[in-house]
This record gives structure tokens, C-alpha cells and sequence, in this order.
């Protein structure tokens, strides 16, 4: 994969200080790819937050960027786009209901997702946690598949700063 280096800076422990990433080009497009910040160094703690990212998603916490034009503006590579896990607004989660249901019956146990905005990252969180259909079909998908996972205790992550929603499913 042709790639660069970029530099810059960046705030790790409340403190701004030097870091470095890549720029990697696929199908002709730029994305920013820092592999650093993809893993929190906490076993099976990897995220991909930063992974084929666009500028504007990199200037969230990335600073004085050189070189300053990567031309990276596509998100056709980004991992939750690929994924199926991106959510441009809130009126689409529930179309992300048959891609959850089939990613719990073929052996995960858990769903991930990201929102585009803030607002509908809120609203996502309390529609999980008033367990509305949106939950309730997840649930009796789990029960069809037959997959022993527990239904009774379910647990879900939230990183605010990244919008990011994980729902979580014990193995019983």
C-alpha cells in the first residue's frame, strides 16, 4: 500500500507532545492511518477509530500537521464504513438491525457502532438503554439463532469523544 509519513503533534495524558502516522493511498484516494492510536495497549483492546480516517476526522486531535494538504476526504475506506457500523444519522440505526442480528447469529458477541453526529450518538445511547425494538429484535434474533448467549445481562460501552457504541452479549 503506498503510504507517507506525516508528523505532528497530539495530547496523550493531558499533555501535547510529538507523534507521527501514515497517509495511505487506496483506489487513488488518502486516508489518515494511525496505527498508535488504534491500539490502547490493553490486551484485546484494539479500536479502529483511526483507521483510513478523513482530515477533517484527524484534526480532532491531531495538531500542526505536516505536511498540512494530505487530500484525504473520502471515507469509502474508513473501517465503520466498511463495516456497515457507520451511522450518518440517527433515522438509519434501525435499518442497522438485520446487519446486528446477522453478525450476532454468525459467532460475535457484540455490535459496534459510530455516529456522524453527536445528537443522534445521544439518542442511540437512550434508545439502547429504554431497550426499544431496536434491542428487543437483537434479542430475539440471538434466541432464534440458537447461540447461548446470555439475553438477561447485557452491557454496552459508549466513548463519547469518538461517538462510539458497542452493545455487548455474555456467553451463557
Amino acid at each position: 500500500i503506498d503510504n507517507y509519513l506525516v508528523v505532528g503533534e497530539s495530547v496523550f495524558e493531558g499533555e501535547l507532545g510529538p507523534h507521527m502516522w501514515n497517509v495511505v493511498t487506496i483506489d487513488n484516494h488518502n486516508y489518515h492511518l494511525d496505527a498508535t492510536w488504534n491500539d490502547n495497549d490493553k490486551e484485546n483492546d484494539i479500536n479502529y477509530f483511526y483507521f483510513n480516517i478523513s482530515d477533517n476526522e484527524i484534526k480532532k486531535d491531531h495538531f500542526k500537521i505536516s505536511p498540512t494538504n494530505n487530500f484525504c476526504i473520502s471515507d469509502n475506506e474508513n473501517y465503520y464504513v466498511k463495516n456497515k457500523s457507520y451511522i450518518e444519522n440517527f433515522s438509519n440505526f434501525n435499518d442497522h438491525i438485520s446487519r446486528s442480528a446477522e453478525l450476532l447469529y454468525g459467532g460475535e458477541n457484540k455490535v459496534e457502532f459510530v455516529f456522524d453526529d453527536t445528537d443522534d450518538f445521544n439518542k442511540a445511547v437512550k434508545h439502547i438503554e429504554n431497550e426499544t425494538d431496536f434491542f428487543k429484535y437483537i434479542i430475539e434474533s440471538i434466541k432464534r439463532s440458537g447461540r447461548k448467549l446470555d439475553t438477561s445481562e447485557i452491557s454496552y460501552i459508549t466513548i463519547a469523544e469518538h461517538n462510539y457504541l458497542c452493545i455487548i452479549f455474555k456467553e451463557s
